[in-house]
């Protein structure tokens, strides 16, 4: 029935899961290249490949009929790794029910946790190496099962996934407390329903494909790296998605002609700008304006140097010129031209006239020539030189050359330079101004000309016409180079620089769009298919809910009906419900009162009986459950429950291997009594400490829970012991032993008031009386009296004795009738 519902619920899927699903139904396991083949189809049918679809064969499926092997649990042991338990021990386990024994510290703990970890648990699975060793060991052990009838060894942890490891269930303190409080995963479903498991295991696989293959074929984007600047190309690569048509970019990033023709000409204009050099171009200009500056100085000298008031002083200075050297040529030396003298008038002949003077000016004599001594008349030639000599002709004419001169050098020393030719200078503003570069560069040249024709009036001391003047207009000229000077902007030149690379840049991302169509395509179409294989993304809550409508269909019902039966069984009926929830291909329940957590309604012992009900339900549910394993079930509980959960569990070891641990020896002695009664195989172990090695195992029980059988036979074999220390002579230890076994047959004739007298109707620290019991116990006066004269004879000497008395010793027949008598008392008045 299951079977065909999953089949109707496939018939619904797509065609891949289809193909999975009845793959997993035929062979239960899918291979890789099976696996592969449904991806395959699985991409075809979601149009991530191209390629036909193969037709989906169905067939007929049954449900699952499983004969699960006879698989028995034997024993665990050569333990290494789990705490310090010891190696060498070996837990046996019967087929029915197994009580193992042990105080606190004796090891039970450690064997708990390492069968939590080797079965089906949610208890304690943190195992602790020997933390007192330099060398702690790896966990592990040895599991022996009979299969078939056969012994089979299997090794922990290496073997944990064998079948046998999921035949056992674990209950403890943990799993108690998770029950109350937590969730937990339903793992007894019909194995049926494990095909969601495969199902959902597979589908996972397949999306795992698909992830692995759009991570093998993610790319980034490939566009950016040619668009470095922002613009509405880089924007338009940005924004590249499945959704972009190539048409409508190729329409966006066309270049018309008229781009074409602007993208020129601002290319042009930015080279012309960048070749500016403004700070160089204002160096220039300033230099230029000096230049002009000086340039009206230069004409402002010239006209003042050719003004009519000065014509008229190098007119006048030539007039002078002249008349001194008329003046010169009649009372200079000239006059003295015909007298032969060499070199008459120059220097040196003056000089010689001056020293004669002074020579003549000073001697007393005056009628005599000072050079030949002759009588010297007032017209005679040396009195002629010395006139001459008084005369301001020579002088005169000397200040009229130097005033002369001195013009001459004035005018000469004008700079009538306008520019320097083939300068920068002067081609720059031949550039830019080169109408009235003309006009002043003419009126300097027209000046030059003027200089020189006066320059050589003076020489030829001519007279010179007074002339007009105009000076250019170079202030206008200055004006205007200011005026441009002042419009050289740097800002605002390289916003226009600016600007034309922005033409420029949008005008080269046009054309590598253009140039990138191929790429761009490419792109997009991996866009496509990433956006298709994200649609594509495999849910998985349709698997879950149909696995849960079926859980609830096929397990549910039972599960809540096995659950109520062992709640009542339990005498724990709180309306506690179940709730399930699938979650990842798994089904979780969790147990509710009113919808709140048990843990927090109910008290500690109630949570435990709930708890186990629980554990006992899903070990009913678990067809594959052959034993279960219990560590303290009854730790909080009172005895009315306790005594409900010793007969369920005596029950339970009538269907499966029933393993408990426990440190009470009431529970342990019940456990046994009860065993007893209901005809269940009863196999009991006890675990000890010793000399600090916790996990010693021995079948034997301890003292307190044996009974007065089991004790006669322990006292037997003490006594052996005792005898042969008797017959060593060794007389003060053999006191002490017999003393102590006298002690212990004390005791034992206690237990069997209980046991032999009450039929254990009444037993100590069990507050029940079993008044049934009462029907079969032999309780009569004669027999309390045998009793008390037996337990009288090997009490009297366990006591301290006054030194007074120093009563014997009991011999080893003494012994031997003490134990005799007990033993037939025990056998001749057992109940039946």
């Amino acid at each position: 029935m299951i079977v065909k519902d999953i089949v109707e619920w496939i018939e619904s899927l797509p065609k891949w899961q289809q193909q999975l699903g009845y793959l997993i139904l035929e062979k239960k396991q899918v291979t890789e290249e099976e696996l592969q083949n449904i991806y395959e189809i699985f991409k075809k049918e979601m149009s991530l490949e191209k390629g036909e679809i193969p037709i989906v064969n169905k067939k007929e499926y049954k449900d699952d009929i499983t004969n699960y092997r006879d698989i028995k649990w034997c024993n665990v042991g050569n333990l290494h790794g789990v705490n310090k338990l010891k190696t060498d021990s070996i837990l046996n386990v019967s087929n029915e029910l197994t009580v193992v024994y042990g105080e606190n510290g004796s090891g039970k703990s450690g064997y708990t946790r390492l069968l939590n970890n080797a079965f089906i648990s949610r208890g304690d699975q943190e195992i602790l190496p020997n933390i007192y060793s330099d060398h702690p060991e790896t966990v592990s052990a040895d599991f022996l099962f009979c299969i078939d009838g056969n012994p089979t060894k299997y090794k922990y942890p290496d073997d944990k996934n064998e079948m046998p490891f999921k035949t056992i269930r674990i209950f403890d303190s943990t799993t108690s407390s998770d029950d109350m409080n937590k969730e937990s995963t339903i793992d007894f479903a019909p194995s049926e329903l494990s095909f969601f498991d495969s199902f959902l295991s597979a589908c996972i696989e397949i999306q795992t494909k698909l992830d692995n293959e759009r991570k093998e074929k993610e790319r980034e984007n490939p566009t950016l790296k040619y668009f470095p600047h922002e613009g509405k190309a880089l924007e338009n690569m940005k924004t590249l998605s499945e959704k972009t048509k190539i048409t409508e970019l190729k329409r966006i990033f066309a270049i018309s002609e008229e781009e074409k023709a602007i993208y020129e000409q601002s290319k042009k204009e930015k080279i012309y700008l960048i070749g500016l050099d403004i700070n160089r171009q204002f160096s220039l200009i300033n230099q230029v304006i000096d230049i002009l500056n000086n340039a009206i100085k230069k004409y402002t000298l010239f006209a003042q140097a050719v003004s009519d008031e000065n014509v008229n002083i190098y007119n006048q200075q030539i007039s002078f010129l002249k008349k001194c050297r008329i003046i010169n040529n009649m009372d200079g030396a000239s006059m003295f031209i015909d007298d032969n003298i060499e070199m008459i008038g120059t220097t040196e002949w003056k000089d010689f006239l001056v020293a004669a003077k002074k020579y003549y000016d000073k001697i007393t004599c005056h009628d005599k020539c000072p050079l030949c001594g002759q009588k010297i008349g007032d017209n005679d030639l040396i009195f002629k030189y010395w006139k001459y000599l008084e005369s301001d002709a020579e002088s005169n004419l000397k200040v009229a050359k130097e005033a002369i001169r001195i013009s001459k050098e004035s005018i000469d020393d004008l700079d009538l330079l306008f520019v320097p030719e083939s300068s920068v200078h002067e081609q720059w503003l031949l550039d830019n101004y080169p109408e009235e570069m003309e006009s002043i560069k003419a009126a300097f040249t027209s000046a030059s000309e003027i200089k020189k024709q006066l320059i050589e009036s003076l020489v030829d001391e001519r007279q010179f016409n007074p002339i007009l003047v105009t000076s250019p207009d170079i202030k206008s000229l200055i004006k205007k180079v200011e005026e441009k000077r002042n419009n050289l902007n740097q800002e605002r030149i390289n916003q226009r620089i600016n600007q034309c690379e922005e033409i420029e840049k949008q005008y080269i991302d046009k054309t590598r769009v253009i140039d990138l169509i191929p790429t761009i395509s490419s792109y997009i179409d991996y866009l496509k298919w990433d956006s298709l294989a994200e649609k594509s993304k495999i849910k998985t809550r349709s698997v879950t809910v149909k696995q849960k409508d079926l859980f609830e269909k096929y397990v549910t019902a039972d599960y809540l009906k096995v659950f109520k039966e062992e709640c009542k069984k339990l005498n724990a009926n709180f309306n506690v419900e179940i709730v399930s929830r699938g979650s990842s291909g798994q089904t979780l329940k969790k147990l509710q009162i009113k919808g709140k957590a048990p843990g927090k309604v109910l008290s500690e012992g109630e949570q435990k009986a709930i708890s186990i009900a629980n554990f006992l339900t899903e070990v009913q549910m678990d067809s594959k459950n052959i034993g279960i394993v219990l560590d303290d079930p009854v730790s909080s509980l009172d005895h009315k429950r306790r005594s409900l959960i010793v007969r369920r569990l005596l029950e339970e070891a009538k269907k499966r291997q029933v393993v408990i641990f426990t440190h009470e020896i009431t529970f342990f002695i019940e456990l046994k009594i009860e065993a007893e009664n209901k005809g269940v195989l009863f196999e009991q172990e006890t675990i000890r400490n010793n000399f600090n090695e916790p996990g010693d195992i021995s079948p034997t029980i301890p003292w307190q829970g044996m009974s007065v059988k089991e004790r006669t036979k322990k006292l037997r074999n003490g006594l052996d012991y005792i005898i042969a220390l008797y017959e060593s002579g060794d007389m003060d230890t053999y006191y002490y032993k017999a003393k102590d076994w006298c002690e212990l047959l004390r005791e034992s004739w206690e237990r069997a008031v209980e046991e032999i007298l009450f039929n254990d109707a009444i037993q100590r620290y069990d507050p029940r009386v079993q008044t049934m019991r009462l029907r079969k116990a032999p309780f009569s006066q004669e027999l309390y009296s045998e009793l008390e004269r037996g337990m009288t004879e090997c009490s009297a000497w366990c006591h301290d004795q006054a030194r007074a008395i120093n009563g014997d010793v009991p011999t080893i027949d003494d012994l031997k009738n003490f134990i005799d008598c007990f033993d037939n008392y025990c056998k001749k008045n057992k109940p039946h």
